[in-house]
């Protein structure tokens, strides 16, 4: 039979998905446990001490937690005995309580409530996010406040101007730092995900990573550079075309044929290679030179991909991308993945009509929406 202690360790590993009830509203309770709770007369004595020790943490002798359903049953040694039949939490208190999360649980309402109160956040995006929200639990209202002020900047401010010092939230720019993670969230879900705080207004210095493809040219006899982006953006460099790729793996290694072609179809012209590291590549907003450029992206096929795309084509509109369409990823399809969903946002506007394409059918297809840059290979 099973014992309090390790009832409680069971129950634990349904924390997340009891915390689920609580926003969505939809109540298990009372909540009876699939628990084994077969015992065995004939070790008398074991038996009589399990049967106690349940009893010793049930509600009738601690005011909170399960309540014991008995059933009498009759033996042939030992006559007439009675055992636990069932057991149940009547409230989600006596639940939490008995969990010892009752002090956490309180603090999670508290915590969607704020952010209820001040986002409109679906349920959805909060039952995702549990995880995320237990971890940030004690800074959260912090977290909610700096989200608030910079989604209202992002609207009356233009941001381009300040740096990390002066920017007019109440927190410091190293509390953005430390918690960037739910407030890029928080952004994204609210429609600001073009307010990156990989950014250099919120972030430390950016440096960035290039090599030249197929050219003699070298930075100091080496294959590859990694200069700090203010270094860049005074930089002459031999080049008439530059593309951008995500991942570093990809930028990293030979370039594929799908890429190759497309480069060599277009001209003989020079090109530069950028590590555009995520969201980060939008710091390169801080080289202006990159506008008389020829300029490529090829990223993951996925939506946080094409979201990357479009906001960084949203500082330079004259971006072309590679690879980033429904033909290709036909033609990879064997290696789609589930991945995290998301939104429409601004990033959508700015997507030629073939991202379009690929971005309505991942969203469509939840299931088949992610193929990793790095599965791009020759065939």
């Amino acid at each position: 039979m099973i014992s309090p202690e390790e009832l409680r360790n069971k129950l634990l590993t349904r924390y997340p998905e009891f915390l689920k009830t609580l926003v969505t509203g939809k109540s298990v309770f009372p909540y009876r446990p699939r628990i084994n709770l077969k015992i065995d007369f004939s070790q008398y004595n074991k038996a009589v001490r399990q049967i106690r020790s349940l009893e010793a943490q049930a509600k009738a002798q601690k005011g909170f937690g399960y309540i014991i359903e008995f059933e009498t049953i009759r033996t042939r040694k030992f006559g007439t005995q009675t055992r636990p039949k069932t057991i149940y939490f009547e409230t989600q208190k006596d639940f939490f309580r008995f969990i010892r999360k009752e002090t956490e649980t309180a603090a999670f309402i508290e915590a969607i409530e704020l952010t209820r109160k001040t986002f409109s956040l679906p349920d959805r995006w909060i039952c995702e996010n549990i995880s995320i929200i237990l971890r940030y639990l004690e800074k959260w209202p912090d977290i909610i406040s700096t989200a608030h002020q910079l989604a209202e900047l992002h609207t009356n401010t233009d941001l381009s101007g300040l740096n990390r010092r002066s920017l007019p939230v109440s927190l410091d720019s190293k509390f953005i730092e430390r918690n960037k993670t739910p407030i890029q969230k928080i952004l994204e879900e609210t429609g600001k995900e073009s307010l990156d705080l990989d950014s250099p207004i919120y972030s430390s210095d950016f440096l960035v990573w290039m090599r030249f493809y197929e050219s003699a040219y070298s930075f100091y006899n080496a294959d590859m550079g990694i200069f700090p982006v203010e270094e860049i953006s005074t930089m002459e460099l031999p080049v008439d075309r530059i593309l951008i790729i995500e991942n570093k793996a990809c930028f990293i290694r030979p370039l594929p044929l799908l890429v190759t072609s497309k480069l060599k179809k277009e001209s003989q012209e020079e090109t530069l290679l950028i590590w555009g590291q995520g969201n980060a590549c939008q710091r390169l907003k801080e080289v202006p030179w990159l506008m008389s450029k020829s300029l490529y992206y090829w990223g993951d096929m996925d939506l946080h991909g094409l979201a990357i795309l479009g906001r960084f084509r949203r500082i330079f509109p004259h971006t072309l991308s590679i690879g980033m369409d429904f033909k290709t990823y036909s033609q990879h399809k064997q290696y789609a993945v589930r991945s995290e969903l998301l939104d429409r946002g601004s990033w959508y506007d700015y997507l030629s009509m073939k991202e379009r394409e690929l971005s309505d059918y991942l969203i469509a297809h939840p299931e088949k929406s992610r193929i990793e840059q790095e599965r791009i290979q020759d065939q």
